[in-house]
């Protein structure tokens, strides 16, 4: 099994880079200040006037840390901060000027302990052109606890270690040519990567339960170790009224990941690991154009053609290993996975703006995409328990897709009368996409399941709002669409059709699928005094779906309604005082004919209400000429958890959070100032039978210097 890999000596040297870089253009700028400084003055004359000059450059340092009882992992997740301390360079710029117009900028930052580090060069000239480089690092913090069966208070949270973090960073190297009149050329190379542990939803299985039913609860993680080049070249030139573009774009992807899942841990012979290599190499190829022509005063016309090729090959295992004892059990596994997929994908985009009079806009437009892509795999099943055995016998899947898009718009917009603004947008889609699908054991047979489905779709919204501005102090806006996707399957050759009643035919059972929503909100912004500024916004939809299987009537599966309420409140009563409140409220929820069932399937399928609020208020405090002190409180609350775990699976949200902030800054000097922060955060959480749950209080004190 692959090991974490912890980022220790990249950072470290990037952050010694960056200290160095700092350090020089410190001494630089310190030296220069020191050379030319000048002599006492009084108010009024030239060196008075310069020490009044604009600070550009700055550094700021901090130092700080987090104290946490309870989750630490889950902290972690939520804030993008680690569970202990940290500090470095919160962050630097300078700049400096280059003959008469260029300018060389340098911007930076480097906190140790959150592999938090970045650097950003650039020199640039308008009349010849820029360079520009540089490299980020940041972490992003998971947490591996797995689930939860209320039933019998069922976890597991001690297997492994649940604060997993991925590290992401990306280098760039940018080039630009920008001479007067010619041709505007620029050249980039971007470098990404992801590398450490996430968690993931596919949980192992347990019959620790109530009657040993199986329960996945069991928490897995995957160790990533993927990386992305991508080079592009794109010109762009202007002839007369036209404007042309050309670029194309090239990019290597490689993926080569490990998905460990525990299976029935702490269950004596039973107990194993499931683990899954997971390679994905890509190569992805794109060119692009587009023109903008102003035919004239009240006509425009602006083409793009884009087309893209992607070749991937897939590889990869699946197998189990015994922790305690040689296996009595087995999983689904497979080995020599092998094969991957081609896509060529044409994208045309059309567009015209008609401004007969200067209240009028129309802009017609028409969008046309079309996707051939083609995908096989090959397999061999891995038999047996403590001598697994590699079947000669392959399993094969292969498909075949070939997609038409089509889509037409037409916007409105008319502001001809005094303070209103009214706008409309009508959309129509025409899609269709025949997919043929493969599948069978043995690669020199025919296959043994087989499909061919042919897809269409009709997507049609209707957009209508207005704006109005009554007064100085008030304005609104109001808007209402309304969305219909209806979508038809055909199986023209469909072999599970012959399986009966006791075949899978998902989803060649479905024969029309139909979605409409409903949306309608409303936004008003007042100012009833100077300094007091209210926002309210409603929003209300309606979702609903309808589902016709074959040889069955239709039915609407689901439903589901959604209001949102929000409301701001900025007042400045005092001169040394101000005010920020705000508070959203969510209602939502989904309902469906399954949650009707009666007898066995009693509570098996619930409703899925979505429904909390929030809250938050922050005040600043002018204490004095030089110090300020800013105070904020948010609330969040959810509460729609259902504990039906014995006879299906609880859905829902239930949690409470409070957090609280305080910040004081002291300006010490011109060129000097000083933060100190404090915030508290509590979150509980019903879900996990408070496995969750955390407090966590933390600091940080920052000191920064302008010159």
């Amino acid at each position: 099994m692959k090991t974490n890999h912890v980022v220790g000596t990249p950072g470290r040297l990037l952050a010694g880079t960056s200290a160095l870089l700092l350090g020089a253009c410190l001494a630089g700028a310190l030296s220069a200040r020191a050379a030319d400084a000048p002599k006492p003055s009084a108010p009024g004359d030239a060196a008075s006037d310069a020490d009044d000059a604009e600070l550009l450059n700055w550094v700021q340092f901090g130092v700080g840390g987090n104290f946490i009882s309870g989750d630490k992992a889950q902290f972690q997740t939520q804030k993008g901060l680690p569970s202990g301390a940290f500090g470095g360079l919160e962050g630097f710029h300078f700049e400096s000027p280059v003959d008469k117009k260029g300018l060389f900028t340098a911007d930076g930052r480097g906190m140790f302990d959150n592999h938090d580090y970045s650097i950003k060069l650039e020199l640039s000239h308008p009349d010849k052109g820029f360079i520009r480089a540089g490299y980020s690092q940041y972490r992003v913090y998971y947490d591996g606890i797995g689930g939860y069966l209320p039933s019998n208070g069922l976890i597991f949270p001690g297997l492994f270690d649940n604060r997993l973090a991925v590290d992401r960073a990306h280098t760039f190297f940018e080039a630009g040519l920008t001479l007067p009149d010619k041709p505007v050329i620029t050249f980039r190379y971007d470098l990404d990567t992801r590398d450490g542990l996430k968690d993931t939803t596919s949980w192992g299985q347990s019959t620790l339960t109530p009657k040993s039913v199986q329960k996945k609860i069991v928490p897995g993680f995957r160790d990533l170790d993927e990386t992305r080049h991508t080079f592009s070249l794109d010109v762009k030139h202007a002839i007369g009224n036209t404007e042309f573009g050309l670029g194309g774009r090239y990019e290597i992807q490689a993926n080569d990941d490990l998905k460990t899942i525990y299976q029935q841990p702490t269950q004596g012979t039973t107990a194993r690991t499931l683990n899954q290599a997971e390679g994905v190499h890509a190569d992805i190829a794109n060119a692009h154009a587009y023109t903008d022509t102003k035919l004239n005063d009240k006509w425009e016309f602006t083409t793009g053609y884009s087309f893209s090729t992607l070749h991937s090959v897939l590889s990869g295992s699946r197998y189990n290993k015994a922790i305690v004892t040689p296996l009595s059990a087995t999983d689904t596994r497979f080995a020599n996975l092998a094969g991957g997929s081609d896509l060529n994908q044409y994208v045309m985009n059309l567009n015209l703006m008609y401004s007969p009079s200067t209240n009028w806009f129309i802009i017609p437009s028409v969008r046309v995409e079309k996707e051939d892509l083609t995908g096989s795999a090959t397999d061999n099943v891995v038999t047996g328990t403590a001598t697994p055995v590699v079947s000669p016998a392959t399993q094969f899947a292969n498909n075949d897709k070939g997609s038409l898009y089509v889509t037409e718009a037409l916007d409105l917009r008319y502001v001809g009368i005094t303070n209103w603004a009214f706008y409309t947008r009508v959309e129509f889609s025409e899609d269709r996409s025949d997919l043929s699908e493969q599948f069978g054991t043995n690669i020199t047979k025919a296959a043994t399941i087989f499909r061919d489905t042919e897809w269409n779709r009709l997507l049609q919204k209707y957009t209508i709002g207005a704006n109005w501005y009554p007064i100085r102090k008030a304005n609104f806006g109001a808007q209402y669409y309304h969305r219909i996707s209806d979508n038809d399957y055909h199986n023209t050759l469909d072999s599970t059709s012959n399986l009966g009643t006791s075949g899978d035919r998902f989803p060649g059972y479905l024969g029309a699928q139909n979605f409409d929503v409903d949306d309608v909100n409303f936004r008003m912004t007042l100012r009833p005094l100077p300094l007091l500024t209210l926002v309210t916004r409603y929003d209300y939809q309606l979702s609903t779906a309808y589902t016709q299987p074959d040889l069955l009537a239709g039915i609407e599966s689901a439903r589901n309604q959604r209001h949102l309420i929000g409301q701001t409140i900025s007042w400045t009563p005092l001169n040394w005082l101000a005010v920020q409140a705000n508070g959203n409220y969510v209602r939502s929820t989904t309902h469906s004919p399954v949650e009707d069932l009666t007898g066995a399937m009693t509570g098996v399928v619930l409703s899925a209400p979505n429904n909390y609020w929030t809250a938050g208020l922050t005040l600043g405090f002018v204490l004095d000429d030089k110090t300020d002190l800013q105070t904020s409180y948010s609330y969040y609350r959810a509460n729609n958890y259902v504990d039906n775990s014995l006879v299906g699976l609880p859905y829902g949200a239930g949690a409470r959070q409070h957090e609280v902030g305080v910040t004081l800054t002291r300006r010490i000097s011109r060129s000097m100032r000083w933060n100190l922060q404090y915030a508290f955060s509590s979150y509980h959480d019903e879900t996990s039978g408070g496995a969750l749950n955390y407090e966590a209080h933390g600091i940080l004190s920052s000191l920064q210097y302008r010159f």
